[in-house]
């Protein structure tokens, strides 16, 4: 008797009958969770892509090159889809066929198209079909368990379709025509983008691609099932939890916005449709992820929530990293099993940038799989407000693109400009809306409460440091500036007279910032600061669930503004306003080129100066800054950037390889090495140590980075065959990237 096949080989070895039949498990997982945005023809489709998906692995070259570990000098799914090709599959269910042809390599992918022969010259016409014959009767000792396998897996036809093969896999037809008719078919403008014509095979092979990915890891069928714990709900947040379809929350800070969103989310829920939670910074989206599925929050579970942004499996590994365990390996694993598990299509609640979402529309690699996913999805933009004119564009596109796919949509902010909202109106149909409007008494008194009031000063913020040193001796200050120089330069006067005082901005490791916002609390769980006086940069408007007793900022546009607010008095915890005070006379040379200085004088000419910011004293200051919507530099940059990324979506080819480098190029600023950093990243790659080695570098904004570059503070360096940017300044742990000069270690040097 002729042992079964396999599919994985090693100690863990996975025959190809048993694979198959968790991918199809897998599959079948899917389609339930996303039935109802999915016609029976397609998942008919998908079913039996799963079946057939690897059964060319059965070939004798694949077989012995899975079980000692080497590569094949073809590609099996080839002679799967040759497979579906000889029981009629070409023409009864090109679907499948494609979806199994494609579930590794994209249709326009060269070494896939030279072992498919598509390309072939005449003068080698005789040549391919020997080598296509050789290859198929590779497939000959297996033939009958094939035929056995195809007849027992499907309960309708499987009979039929085994009767279909030919007697031996020497005669199964070469794929070059399908091959080619494909090719030709996604030429036509009715195949690109996310059209109903191409809507069908970006499902086909989206599933089946993560149905094979979910087994082969080992991870198993999709989680569908949400089990939340019961939470009192106030009365806005029934009214928006029982609204069916997509809406726009209007709500305070403070009101409870997260608990009416999730309810809304659960409630639009048909079957098992993933639920996408978009926040625009990374450190509020670890924070939300907590929330979610803790037990003293929402309860969902770690394994139903997952977080995805560029840090994501760093922050992973630092909620399991313990440095005087020193369990790197164990860490590790694990952080890498979740980042995993989170970026397939396995835990239903994922906590995300909108870039997650963005880079799909922009091609990026095996962007079916993210796309297939987001069917019928539930997608909460929490703070949808907080993004700039060029960002905005390109979600605005994306939310018009993603309604063929059934996505449904909630909008919320505690400030949204009537012209954002009308844009949201624009791009999403039958969009209802919801405001907190006092319909009980706890609403009455939360929208009568002032956390702050408002103090314009008409000077520099660098002169006000004798002002910031009296307050720190009432309580805890908050400095705010708009540049991490500015924020250097102030810590270093301000530390003269006060040695509590901490520094925080965004040119700080990873590891350094991580110790740094741990130190910045009193006590566990505690939102007290540890120091009298922190000073900042922007990164504390969203980073950090802390609560000073006021704060001394820079002018910044006013939404940055009541951000940065948001973290004094942040629960009411003192028993009146805190003052908070902005100073409006700055340096327009060095601010220019951080915000736009039109925009700042709008915020100075029409701020409550004197009041008690109540939320609808805020919100009118918002629709008064933003009244005109945007500005003409921030309208054209808007126009150029929505119309740019409609062509790209325009152009988007399923089945087809997109290109990373557009996407990419969206970020404004690269990954350097400090230069006394360099042999501690070394000895961490050379100890197979990659996320320790992954927390020395810093971000470097690109202006910043060619002002280096142009001083001659750059060099590029090669660790074990990886290419990297190394700065040559001092760098320390308190202070940052310095101006001192520093240079590498002589060894490397």
């Amino acid at each position: 008797m002729i042992a079964e096949p396999v599919a994985k080989s090693g100690a863990n070895k996975i025959s190809l009958k048993r694979h198959s039949k968790e991918v199809l498990s897998c599959v079948d997982k899917m389609l339930c969770a996303l039935g109802p945005y999915i016609d029976e023809k397609t998942k008919q489709s998908v079913r039996r892509a799963a079946i057939y998906h690897d059964l060319g692995k059965a070939a004798e070259g694949m077989q012995k090159a899975i079980l000692h570990g080497k590569q094949w000098d073809f590609r099996h799914e080839l002679l799967s889809a040759a497979i579906l090709l000889a029981v009629g599959m070409g023409e009864i269910d090109p679907l499948a066929v494609i979806a199994v042809l494609t579930h590794h390599k994209s249709l326009d992918d060269q070494i896939l198209q030279d072992c498919a022969g598509i390309n072939v010259m005449p003068e080698n016409e005789q040549s391919f079909i020997l080598n296509w014959q050789r290859k198929a009767m590779e497939l000959a000792k297996y033939w009958d368990w094939i035929g056995e396998f195809i007849q027992r897996s499907d309960s309708n036809k499987g009979e039929i379709m085994r009767s279909k093969l030919p007697e031996s896999p020497k005669c199964l037809p070469d794929v070059r025509d399908f091959c080619k008719k494909m090719l030709e078919q996604f030429k036509c403008n009715e195949m690109t983008s996310i059209s109903e014509g191409s809507r069908p095979y970006i499902i086909s092979r989206g599933l089946l691609m993560a149905a094979d990915h979910l087994a082969s890891s080992g991870i198993g069928a999709p989680i569908v099932e949400l089990t939340p714990r019961q939470i009192d709900l106030r009365p806005f947040q029934k009214i928006v939890g029982s609204h069916k379809g997509s809406a726009v929350l209007e709500a305070p800070t403070g009101s409870g916005k997260t608990r009416a969103a999730i309810t809304w989310a659960l409630n639009n829920r048909k079957a098992g449709e993933r639920i996408f939670y978009v926040l625009p910074y990374q450190a509020s989206i670890n924070a939300m992820a907590k929330t979610l599925s803790e037990k003293n929050g929402f309860g969902f579970g770690d394994d139903a929530v997952g977080v995805i942004h560029h840090n994501a499996l760093l922050h992973e590994f630092r909620q399991h990293f313990d440095e005087e365990a020193d369990n790197y390996e164990q860490a590790e694993q694990i952080a890498r099993e979740r980042t995993d598990q989170t970026r397939q299509f396995y835990r239903p609640i994922k906590v995300i940038t909108p870039y997650q979402i963005l880079k799909l529309l922009f091609g990026c690699k095996r962007f079916e799989m993210g796309l297939a996913e987001m069917l019928g999805g539930l997608v909460i933009f929490d703070e949808i407000h907080a993004y700039d004119p060029h960002v905005t564009a390109l979600i605005e596109v994306t939310l018009s693109r993603l309604q063929s796919l059934g996505v449904r949509y909630l909008f919320m902010s505690a400030t949204l400009p009537d012209f954002l909202k009308n844009r949201l109106f624009e791009c999403v149909p039958n969009l209802a809306e919801f405001k907190v409007n006092g319909c009980d008494d706890w609403e009455r008194k939360l929208l009568q409460t002032a956390r702050h009031k408002l103090h314009l000063l008409d000077r520099r913020l660098e002169d006000m440091v004798k002002d910031i040193i009296e307050a720190s001796n009432k309580g805890t200050v908050l400095v705010v500036c708009n540049r991490i120089e500015q924020a250097k330069k102030l810590f270093y006067e301000i530390r003269k007279h006060e040695k509590s005082t901490f520094l925080l901005h965004g040119g700080f490791t990873a590891e350094d910032r991580l110790k740094k916002e741990q130190n910045l609390f009193s006590e566990l769980g505690s939102r007290s600061p540890a120091c009298k006086i922190l000073v900042a940069t922007q990164v504390v408007e969203v980073s950090l669930d802390i609560s000073f007793d006021t704060i001394f900022t820079e002018i910044a546009p006013v939404d940055d503004l009541l951000q940065r607010f948001g973290r004094v008095n942040r629960v009411y915890e003192l028993d009146r306003p805190a003052d908070v005070y902005v100073a409006t006379s700055f340096d327009e040379d060095k601010l220019r080129w951080v915000y736009d200085l039109e925009r700042l004088k709008l915020t100075i000419d029409t701020a409550p100066n004197g009041e008690c910011l109540v939320p609808e004293i805020e919100s009118k200051w918002v629709h008064d800054v933003y009244f005109n919507g945007y500005l003409l530099k921030e309208l054209d940059k808007y126009n150029r950037a929505k119309d740019a990324f409609d062509r790209v979506v325009r152009n988007l080819k399923p089945l087809h390889e997109g290109s990373d480098e557009e996407f990419y190029n969206l970020f404004d600023t690269l990954p350097v090495l400090p230069a006394e950093l360099f042999q501690r990243y070394q000895e961490a790659v050379e100890q197979r140590r990659y996320l320790i080695a992954a927390q020395t570098f810093i971000s470097l904004p690109r202006s910043t980075y060619h002002r280096l570059c142009q001083d001659g503070a750059i060099r590029c360096e090669n660790v074990s065959d990886h290419k990297l940017l190394v700065v040559q300044r001092h760098y320390d742990s308190e202070i940052g990237l310095t101006d001192e000069q520093a240079t590498l270690p002589p060894a490397i040097i």
